[in-house]
């Protein structure tokens, strides 16, 4: 068993599978993946790293954590209560089918369609209605998850460094007195990567500052991307010409 507290990394590889048939739905691994027909060029296949106690993860996952060893796989059973709810037929709606043809849209089974911000999946048609239901496509369902911790984190500077290499961040973390300096390592930081690094020291440590590479700093990420832009904007000035 590990001994973990509220705000403490995780770095863990599981797969997750339906607990009525084996069914892959979730994985860290690219074999697993392939095997199970869920393969995707477009996701990043490695150990996640996850926050622990912040109501971050699966509720049911979450409590079985400390349960484990580092570098043992645990098969966890996690009924749909803590993971994700049961079925509510209030989210399953009958909308019409003119409603779709007005907006060019053309229904079929299967089809994931967004209502308010809210995913849903059409799971018939029929005499010109359409049944979507908008409950998340794991409610009702008990899961089988297959884990293996392999690294808990509570060091303040090694959660932001770790944070910072998972999200491909090209940056190192200074002590500075009682917090941290970031510090990029390239000249032009993008938009992007000074927002994680923001997103980092808020949540790990507040107190901490990003820096340039010449050394300035960035209390967010509009002043920094604003001077980046002013560097990139002053040109050296023309000698004056000779009359």
């Amino acid at each position: 068993m590990v001994a973990l507290k509220p705000g403490d990394l995780v770095r863990m590889d599981y797969t997750g599978k339906l607990a009525r048939d084996g069914a892959v739905f979730d994985t860290t691994m690219e074999d697993v993946a392939k095997q199970g027909g869920i393969y995707s060029q477009q996701v990043p296949y490695c150990p996640k790293l996850v926050v622990f106690g912040m109501g971050r993860m699966m509720e049911g996952l979450e409590e079985m954590l400390p349960t484990l060893e580092i570098g043992k796989k645990k098969e966890i059973l996690i009924k749909c209560e803590k993971a994700f709810g049961q079925k509510d037929k209030n989210l399953i709606r009958v909308l019409s089918l003119s409603d779709f043809r007005k907006q060019n849209v053309h229904p079929v089974v299967g089809m994931t369609i967004s209502m308010n911000g809210t995913p849903g999946i059409i799971k018939s048609i029929s005499s010109g209605r359409v049944m979507v239901d908008f409950n998340h496509p794991l409610a009702g369902e008990d899961l089988q998850y297959s884990v293996t911790l392999l690294e808990t984190i509570s060091d303040s500077r090694k959660k932001l460094e770790a944070i910072l290499s998972a999200a491909k961040v090209d940056a190192k973390v200074v002590p500075n007195g009682d917090s941290f300096d970031v510090e990029f390592n390239k000249e032009n930081p993008t938009q992007q990567e000074i927002a994680i690094a923001n997103a980092a020291i808020q949540s790990i440590s507040p107190n901490a500052s990003i820096k340039l590479k010449e050394g300035e700093d960035a209390e967010n990420p509009e002043k920094l991307h604003s001077k980046l832009a002013s560097k990139k904007a002053v040109s050296k000035p023309e000698p004056a010409r000779k009359k």
